[in-house]
């Protein structure tokens, strides 16, 4: 039963059933490059994510939570280290990430006795330090496809085998941090494409209409040249209708993949009876935040 469950019946929360004698387990899942209303439960009435919808439902939304600098690296390197871009100084992926490494959130977590795992992007480009930080560690980008051992892995699919495979394999005696770290739905830059669903979730979305925005861009100050940055990669996704539609279908497609694969973990915490002492937390970086909290008789 969850806490929600107990107030409405009126019924006690056990002591026991609050897991007071053990840690909450953490679970991190950090999406990458998701708009706020990428989002059934944000009012969008055509993106499916029915497992991370009734996750928010269940617990805390954030809606006026948002990033101080909308860069991804910037953004993973803030919430790794808790610290805001002025004090870890990491403008340049890749270099002067001046926090040390028994200073992150996984160095402390782990020092406080939690089994610690990274699985997918850490996005930095930095070599953190694994045996301050971790102690399950897969680490790929790989855009959306990529060869990795014996076959070729979509990367959403390649984050939820890494994931299910960490909490079969971790200790049953200490609690968990798990940070999952998809890629989804980061756009390949250099591909035209752009976006890379898996075959399974083609059929969705076909007989939807993406709503379109009006291109305002000319209204921008004079600054805003149409040689800008933002404009370049709106006309490789956007400047038709049929791109319009094509891409963003396949951006919801791929949200809708990394919905499936929460529902994934989820079922592995439940058939392990950890799901009532866990806390969940999805989030993405840039441009806006979007944090879920799933509480249980654990808080």
């Amino acid at each position: 039963m969850s806490i929600l469950a107990s107030l409405e019946t009126g019924e006690d929360i056990l002591e026991s059933d609050v897991g007071q004698d053990r840690p909450m387990n953490i679970l991190l899942l950090y999406a990458d490059d998701w708009r706020y209303d990428t989002l059934g439960v944000a009012g969008n009435p055509i993106v499916k994510t029915p497992v991370l919808d009734a996750l928010s439902q269940e617990g805390v939304r954030f809606t006026e939570n948002c990033v101080t600098t909308s860069i991804c690296w910037v953004s993973r390197a803030s919430l790794y280290s808790g610290q805001y871009l002025a004090r870890h100084e990491f403008k340049m992926i890749g270099k002067n990430f001046s926090v040390p490494h028994n200073e992150t959130v996984f160095s402390m977590l782990k020092e406080d006795g939690y089994t610690v795992g990274h699985v997918g992007k850490l996005g930095i480009r930095v070599e953190l330090n694994h045996t301050l930080n971790f102690d399950f560690y897969e680490e790929y980008e790989g855009w959306h496809w990529k060869r990795i051992g014996y076959r070729e892995w979509h990367i959403t699919e390649k984050n939820t085998a890494d994931a299910l495979r960490f909490l079969r394999e971790k200790p049953k005696d200490k609690p968990f941090f798990l940070n999952v770290a998809y890629f989804a739905t980061h756009a390949v830059d250099a591909d035209v494409r752009q976006y890379m669903p898996q075959e399974a979730t083609m059929s969705m979305y076909l007989n939807d209409t993406i709503p379109e925005p009006e291109d305002t861009y000319d209204n921008m100050p004079y600054f805003f040249t149409q040689n800008n940055e933002g404009r370049n990669r709106w006309r490789w996704r956007f400047e038709t209708h049929d791109k319009h539609q094509l891409m963003m279908k396949n951006y919801y497609r791929m949200a809708s993949e990394v919905d499936t694969s929460v529902g994934m973990i989820i079922d592995q915490l439940q058939k392990s009876g950890e799901l009532n002492n866990t806390m969940i937390i999805f989030t993405t970086g840039k441009p806006s935040v979007f944090a879920h909290l799933y509480y249980q008789l654990s808080i």
